[in-house]
């Protein structure tokens, strides 16, 4: 019977990001960061296999959206479990990084022959094998890897300023 409630409680934590999604206080486990990846990687992959047609340009923008809905729960997240290390909501701002690193790769001169490739909706770019190119792509991705990390330290043992230890509430 403690299997079945485990399994109920880790499908809960899977869901709770999108119900907190604009909840930027209090904290977050590791736990909850893991089920919501899952979650979030297979809604995700049903819409990349749809192909859409004739009617491609309305599918695209349903992608889109259905994309988003499940993009915005990651920041207040990232939040939430920054809170848990005692750190700064601020360092959250790692998320902007990526879309200011993005525009400027679609800035960069195009070059379709590039093995390099930037997708941002229903538009591919192909930007030039440029010196600065490759530093936008090596600093994206070391973003990438700090926010990686971000997600998978370990929390603070006990209350801190943020709140109370989501992981003492769970084990009572």
């Amino acid at each position: 019977m403690a299997i079945a409630q485990r399994s109920s409680s880790a499908f809960a934590l899977a869901f709770r990001p999108l119900r907190d999604m604009l909840v930027f206080s209090g904290r977050s486990t590791r736990t909850e960061v893991v089920a919501y990846f899952m979650l979030a990687s297979v809604a995700n992959l049903m819409t990349v296999t749809i192909d859409g047609g004739p009617a491609a340009p309305l599918l695209d923008a349903a992608k889109f959206a259905w994309g988003l809905l499940w993009s915005f729960p990651w920041i207040a997240l990232l939040v939430r479990r920054l809170h848990d290390q005692d750190r700064s909501g601020w360092w959250a701002l790692i998320n902007l990084a990526y879309f200011l690193l993005a525009a400027a790769l679609l800035a960069q001169p195009q070059m379709p022959a590039s093995g390099m490739s930037v997708r941002f909706l229903n538009w591919v770019a192909h930007p030039a094998a440029t010196p600065l190119s490759v530093l936008l792509f090596a600093v994206a991705f070391a973003l990438a890897m700090v926010e990686l990390i971000l997600f998978l330290l370990a929390g603070t043992v006990g209350a801190n300023r943020y709140g109370h230890d989501p992981r003492l509430d769970s084990a009572q």
